[in-house]
């Protein structure tokens, strides 16, 4: 999945569920490639080592791999893996 302003890119394919794309339903899996903004989060992701995210119904957006800087809104950024 790739940002461009408020639209996304996708490869691979993508699944509708109640007449709706799946982007952000719970199972839906992010691989964030590069330097992209999304809701004033910046992810910065290693290109060897991406990091991948994932749409988790009880944790929220939870990490799953990868490596890289994810920018708060406030400013505050977190590395991963920590």
């Amino acid at each position: 999945m790739a940002v461009h302003g408020t639209s996304f890119s996708v490869k691979g394919s993508v699944s509708i569920r109640d007449g709706q794309f799946t982007l952000w339903c719970y199972g839906a899996k992010h691989t964030w490639v590069g330097k992209l903004t999304y809701a004033n989060y910046t992810f910065a992701s290693d290109a060897n080592d991406p990091l991948q995210f994932v749409v988790d119904q009880y944790k929220g957006y939870a990490y799953v791999k990868g490596k890289g800087t994810v920018t708060f809104p406030d400013g505050t950024t977190v590395t991963l893996p920590r």
